[in-house]
């Protein structure tokens, strides 16, 4: 074998050895940020149904106090005849 063979083959080696390191790398930080993703939907999730039950509770007592204010309403102007 010449030297230039040897150089060759220790390029050649040389960029797979690089390219794996790189694939490794980007492959490892995807898994991360995959688990890291499921994590937040799932803790996004429960966060989104209490603040919907929230709402929905804050939904009837606005309707409550709508019932109130026109039952109010009424009383003044039946009062005012």
């Amino acid at each position: 074998m010449t030297w230039e063979i040897v150089a060759g083959l220790i390029t050649i080696g040389g960029f797979l050895v690089t390219f794996c390191t790189v694939i490794s790398r980007n492959t490892a930080a995807m898994v991360e940020l995959k688990t890291t993703l499921k994590e937040f939907r799932e803790t996004y999730n429960q966060a989104h149904k209490a603040l919907e039950c929230r709402v929905e509770k804050h939904g009837i007592e606005i309707d409550n106090h709508e019932k109130r204010i026109q039952h109010l309403e009424d009383w003044k102007e039946m009062k005012e005849e």
